[in-house]
């Protein structure tokens, strides 16, 4: 459940205009590109919330931040036109648990050598997912029906994902562990930085 915060009690918003170059905005992109996925709907309503109330909050939030010429404009707007909930906790008495999310770095290429000889792969072309969840739900074979999709490593040992591969990292356990971490971040021998995810 959650409580709805008085503004005497509010966080220092202000900390947010001050590093809105550096995170803040990064982070807001990447909300707005979750609640355009299907899948985000699941998850509502809650607590009264709707996925079309929760999708404009972070929306506005973005335009206040883009609009805002002083961190004292930036702070006035957040009081005016947002709210503050706090979550009462499992206990009611504030108890949260706060998980993160981890994207190792890696070292990759985007062409095989000797070092960088492990590919990861595109999303396969026949994999069928649900269209609400994401959740795999096997491959179309030739008759139309849905099949179960192979283990990772039958698939792999097929050789019918060659042709599709996206980049090369240094080992099988490296690759290994990019897929069972489901995203990493890649910096290419040619100095460029890729972000990686999991694609059904």
């Amino acid at each position: 459940a959650l409580k709805q915060v008085a503004l005497q009690d509010w966080p220092d918003v202000g900390h947010a205009w001050e590093e809105r170059d550096l995170f803040l905005r990064d982070s807001i992109d990447n909300s707005i590109a979750w609640f355009d996925a299907p899948s985000s709907k699941q998850w509502f309503p809650i607590e009264g919330v709707s996925h079309e109330q929760a999708k404009h909050s972070v929306i506005e939030l973005r335009e206040i931040i883009v609009n805002s010429t002083t961190k004292q404009e930036f702070i006035s707007q957040i009081e005016e036109r947002f709210d503050v909930y706090q979550s009462v906790g499992c206990d009611g008495e504030g108890t949260v648990l706060f998980t993160g999310y981890y994207a190792p770095d890696f070292h990759a290429s985007k062409t095989p050598n000797s070092y960088f000889n492990a590919p990861l792969y595109e999303r396969p072309e026949d994999l069928i997912t649900d269209s609400a969840s994401g959740t795999p739900l096997g491959r179309q074979n030739t008759k139309g029906t849905i099949e179960p999709w192979p283990t990772r490593q039958a698939l792999i040992e097929s050789g019918e994902l060659d042709g599709t591969e996206l980049v090369w990292v240094k080992d099988d356990l490296d690759a290994y562990t990019i897929h069972v971490n489901g995203s990493a971040r890649l910096r290419l021998d040619d100095g460029e930085l890729m972000y990686i995810g999991y694609a059904g």
